[in-house]
């Protein structure tokens, strides 16, 4: 897991941030990957503390190895948000690029009521911060893990908005590569609610100028010709 925002106790496991450039230039970049320039960057992300802002809730909503999702508040209102803490170094090396890709596409998706939207950034000298819409009634994966068994009507819906998401991306000639009932988010309370993609950190542009060859997704959600194979090639039809 990667180190926590400050008011947080605990040791990082990342070690300290090793000296980078400011942005990724895009000449540097691999295949599918998005970026900001400086002057997007500059523009957008604040380096004041977050604490100044939001109000953060002591319990994560969810953890995993290099990121961690807490609940926030803005300051002086009652609209609560989702920050997601993202470690620039990862085993020691400069993650930015795949952080600042993240950012790059959901900033691609505004306006999309399918896809989770992007509202702040921040950043320290050890993380990102994406403070994002809310998905207040928890993940999908959740209301599975809870044996709580969505009727037909409700499995229509949730697929015509995962789909109409996905429609969107792919106009824009972004694929996701990582569906799963995790980033699935609800907006409300079970059943009477809708659902929105999130976690765009490993999708990828397909363009026509450019062939893409990585093992990407989850995999457990991964097909099983994909694991027991050389990476596959993504490529525009």
């Amino acid at each position: 897991m990667c180190d926590v925002h400050p008011p947080l106790t605990g040791v990082s496991l990342v070690g300290p941030t090793p000296v980078m450039p400011q942005v990724p230039a895009a000449s540097d970049l691999p295949p599918g990957f998005m970026t900001l320039s400086e002057e997007e960057h500059s523009a957008m992300v604040r380096r004041q503390p977050i604490e100044k802002y939001y109000e953060i809730y002591p319990t994560p909503i969810s953890t995993g190895q290099w990121a961690s999702v807490y609940k926030c508040r803005r300051l002086g209102t009652e609209l609560e948000f989702a920050a997601k803490f993202c470690s620039k170094s990862r085993l020691g090396l400069d993650a930015r690029r795949e952080i600042v890709h993240e950012m790059a596409a959901m900033l691609r998706c505004r306006r999309c009521p399918r896809v989770v939207q992007l509202h702040e950034l921040f950043e320290t000298e050890q993380q990102y911060i994406l403070v994002m819409e809310l998905g207040s009634g928890g993940d999908l994966q959740g209301i599975l893990d809870n044996n709580q068994v969505p009727y037909e009507a409700d499995v229509v819906r949730f697929m015509r908005s995962l789909l109409e998401g996905l429609a969107f991306l792919h106009e824009r000639s972004i694929a996701h590569l990582d569906i799963k009932p995790q980033n699935l988010v609800l907006t409300g309370a079970f059943p009477d609610c809708d659902i929105k993609l999130c976690d765009l950190e490993i999708s990828r542009v397909i363009s026509p100028a450019q062939d893409i060859r990585e093992m990407l997704g989850t995999p457990d959600y991964v097909c099983k010709l994909a694991l027991h194979s050389q990476a596959p090639l993504l490529r525009c039809a």
